[in-house]
């Protein structure tokens, strides 16, 4: 498992950690941004946070978030805001599986003493 989390960066652990510290700041602001957009009603700036979200996970193939952010962006460009609703607390739990996925790829690659 972390070896595809390993390959997405090239083995640089240098810049794996530097993308989870990004997404680590980022991704609630982006979560904040969806659910701003579903109280909001706003179908087109769902689709955009959605899709700026699914843009910034898109390095980590089968990463279950991408598959989850791409289904908000379907559900927002049908207008279709009930269904995006129901996706949004599996987004957050697929966030937290893929930082969690890069921490376990951080510590497993440490040079051990």
């Amino acid at each position: 498992m972390s070896d595809s989390i390993l390959a997405a960066v090239g083995s640089n652990l240098r810049l794996l950690a530097r993308v989870r510290e990004v997404l680590a700041r980022q991704t609630p602001l982006s979560l904040a941004d969806i659910q701003s957009a579903l109280e909001r009603s706003d179908a087109r700036a769902l689709y955009l946070a959605a899709h700026k979200l699914k843009g910034s996970v898109s390095n980590f193939p089968g990463a279950a978030v991408i598959d989850i952010a791409a289904a908000v962006e379907a559900a927002a460009a049908e207008d279709d805001l009930d269904r995006a609703r129901q996706l949004v607390p599996q987004l957050s739990v697929a966030l937290d599986e893929l930082l969690a996925r890069i921490d376990v790829a951080l510590r497993g690659s440490a040079p051990h003493p």
